[in-house]
């Protein structure tokens, strides 16, 4: 089906409204879903002396606690895409707003800690630390962040996640130890332990077989739901459609929604 323009539509906020604060803290609840939102974004990049336009005028809102896929070829941008959002990269122009603030704003310290706090990676090649154990690759965000431990973040994070996970057994081991199934999975427990409110995750079930990519789907899923927590999913493959809510496709630079 072909795309259509204007992947605005809303949805479903489970958790904490936008903006809404908690009373311990001052800030957003853990878990809680935050909003994704993008004005005009280009990104176009230089390739000797060829200008290659990736994106194209991209308008985007995600609302807290959607569920989204992101559709594409290889080189369509979506990665490009995850990159802006995080604040890995910037746009030639428009403005990409993260939980209410300008990323482009904010000083990289700021943008460091708002990656660290407020929003979980899962990347297609797991990216664990082969010489730090599973529970230590998942406690490693945490362990980076100076503030400690977050309101409604477990005591033991790392313990909890792998117990979601159903790798609570494998704490101790590295990651050499594990399946490519196994090892998403503590990406998935890692990305999940700090209490973000948005998980960026880059075709999550790339290098896994078709049942363990639908496993892998299932728990990031289900995850994700339970907290309330918004989720772009990049990928190529269409196991996902039926569970997000909505389904955008990138085509061309530009960006449209097949399903709302």
């Amino acid at each position: 089906m072909a795309p259509r323009e204007s992947p605005r539509a809303g949805g479903a906020r489970p958790g904490l409204s936008p903006g809404e604060k908690s009373a311990e803290t001052g800030s957003p609840e853990p878990g809680a879903g935050i909003r994704v939102e993008l004005k005009g974004v280009t990104r176009s990049f230089h390739e000797g002396a060829l200008v290659r336009s990736v994106l194209r005028d991209l308008d985007l809102e995600i609302e807290p606690g959607q569920s989204c896929v992101l559709l594409g070829r290889s080189g369509s941008g979506k990665t490009t895409l995850l990159n802006l959002i995080a604040g890995l990269d910037a746009p030639d122009a428009g403005r990409v707003r993260i939980d209410g603030r300008d990323v482009a704003a904010l000083s990289e310290r700021e943008r460091t800690l708002l990656r660290r706090r407020r929003i979980g990676f899962v990347f297609q090649s797991y990216n664990l630390i082969p010489t730090l154990t599973v529970a230590e690759n998942v406690r490693l965000p945490r362990d980076l962040d100076a503030r400690g431990g977050a309101a409604g973040v477990p005591d033991a994070p790392e313990r909890f996640w792998l117990e979601r996970v159903g790798l609570a057994d494998r704490a101790d081991s590295f990651p050499d130890r594990l399946s490519g199934g196994e090892q998403q999975r503590v990406a998935i427990a890692r990305a999940l332990a700090s209490g973000p409110g948005l998980v960026l995750a880059d075709e999550p079930t790339g290098n896994l077989d078709l049942e363990t990519g639908r496993g892998v789907l299932d728990e990031l899923q289900g995850l994700v739901r339970d907290r309330g927590i918004t989720l772009l999913m990049a990928t190529h493959s269409r196991e996902m459609l039926g569970r997000a809510d909505r389904v955008l496709e990138l085509r061309g630079g530009r960006l449209g929604e097949i399903r709302a």
